[in-house]
């Protein structure tokens, strides 16, 4: 059995085949990365109570109240949010709260990574669909003139 494809069907399956380039390049340099996601205090609600008690200050609705004298040391993550640590908290127990941050900032970026790549594709997918259609459509007009 051979498939007969017609000339818009070809035009439609090279123009298919020439958007996937520009797509790719699209997701490659637009895919979301850790430093695009903004820090949210959910991320604190999903941290081990014991790792949210080697911070300093108070968590509040905006974040940490760091009014307190408290504070220690400041690391910043790479969302450009900074964890503040209490004076008491030791070296393996800082890097082990700001690796569970990590953590928690790399799903959620794996989150928002399968969200774009899906929206681009619904979105190519979507515009080539049309262009059939279109194909499709004036094809039909130009055959209604020919048989009259």
């Amino acid at each position: 059995m051979t498939i007969k494809l017609n000339g818009w069907q070809r035009l439609w399956l090279l123009l298919v085949a020439l958007s996937t380039l520009p797509l790719a390049a699209y997701i490659y340099y637009f895919i979301p990365r850790p430093s695009d996601i903004n820090h949210e205090n959910s991320f604190y609600r999903e941290m081990k109570a014991a790792s949210v008690s080697k911070l300093a200050g108070e968590l509040t609705v905006l974040g940490f109240d760091e009014a307190s004298k408290d504070v220690g040391i400041r690391i910043q993550m790479p969302n450009d949010h900074y964890l503040p640590f209490r004076n008491s908290a030791t070296p393996e127990e800082i890097k082990a709260v700001s690796s569970e941050y990590f953590a928690i900032l790399e799903h959620n970026t794996a989150i928002a990574r399968k969200k774009f790549v899906s929206t681009s594709l619904a979105i190519w997918l979507v515009s080539n669909c049309f262009v059939y259609v279109m194909g499709f459509l004036i094809g039909w007009v130009i055959r209604g003139f020919k048989n009259e």
